[in-house]
């Protein structure tokens, strides 16, 4: 009996859910110092521009209700993703992308894209990402993960401006999340 139970430990930590679980709980945990809470865990998102579909694992929202974080978590098991950094310069970007939708209280979205931020702290930044043993052939795994993860957000977005718009007047920006269980600074 003990040896299927470690069995099943292992299929379960082998999973991303734990790191998602942790995550969660550190969010609650920690609310108090920083006014984040969890607002959607395993959120179900449909888009209607693809009909692409799937589940969020987890969205944040700040203590205001405008800053909304899409977080994706994925454990990183038997590999490294290893980010290239050609400059030092490149370790202390303040350059992003996030979505905003405002409305004036109507059905119809003041704005409703992505643009262009620079966020306070500084995040290094790199355009490539060498996962290794990754399928030459396939697309690469970080980027399919963000472009799930982008599709999600736009759906998030058009499914609050229709419960929200015509309520009262709103503004909510979306942030995109990748969390890992790997960490290496070097």
């Amino acid at each position: 009996m003990d040896e299927n139970i470690e069995k099943l430990k292992q299929v379960v930590n082998s999973s991303g859910f734990p790191l998602q679980i942790g995550i969660e709980h550190f969010v609650k945990k920690t609310s108090d110092g920083h006014g984040w809470k969890v607002l959607y865990k395993e959120h179900s998102w449909k888009n209607p521009n693809s009909n692409n579909s799937g589940f969020i694992d987890l969205v944040l929202v700040d203590e205001l209700g405008t800053s909304i974080m899409v977080v994706e978590c994925k454990r990183v098991q038997n590999t490294n993703w290893i980010f290239l950094l050609p400059s030092e310069r490149q370790k202390r970007r303040r350059h992003a992308r996030a979505w905003v939708s405002r409305s004036n209280g109507d059905d119809n979205a003041k704005f409703f894209d992505w643009i262009d931020i620079t966020p306070d702290p500084f995040s290094p930044e790199s355009m490539f990402c060498v996962v290794p043993g990754q399928d030459k052939k396939s697309r690469p795994m970080l980027e399919r993960v963000a472009a799930e993860l982008i599709e999600a957000t736009e759906a998030l977005a058009i499914e609050d401006l229709h419960l929200f718009s015509n309520k009262h007047d709103f503004v909510r920006i979306y942030l995109n999340v990748i969390i890992t269980s790997q960490f290496q600074n070097g």
